[in-house]
């Protein structure tokens, strides 16, 4: 979501990924956005990143949807996983919100 992606990305803004993505389809490239989750982020900020992505002028062909799997001596090492029925419910919203693209899962 827009009021998370600054405690995890540092190098860019949101608005710059949005132009990113936007500069991706100008160019005729076919669109792949989505998220990972479990990185600390509420509930809200997931459906954010999907009405953020349904939002777009043009669904993104693909939208994969990672849970973080956290690994020791990184940053996230210690993120508290999310409960599989919640990665189950940003799945479904995904594919309600965005029927025609393909939603991808991945960890």
């Amino acid at each position: 979501s827009d009021r998370y992606y600054s405690e995890i990305i540092s190098t860019r803004t949101f608005a710059d990924r949005l132009d990113t993505l936007a500069n991706v389809r100008g160019s005729g490239i076919k669109v792949c956005c989505g998220g990972i989750v479990g990185m600390g982020e509420e509930p809200v900020d997931r459906i954010d990143m999907l009405v953020t992505l349904a939002n777009l002028p043009e669904h993104p062909e693909s939208v994969p949807i990672n849970m973080l799997i956290p690994i020791a001596g990184t940053p996230l090492a210690e993120a508290k996983p999310i409960e599989p029925i919640e990665f189950v419910r940003v799945i479904a919203l995904a594919r309600i919100m965005m029927p025609k693209s393909h939603v991808r899962l991945s960890a």
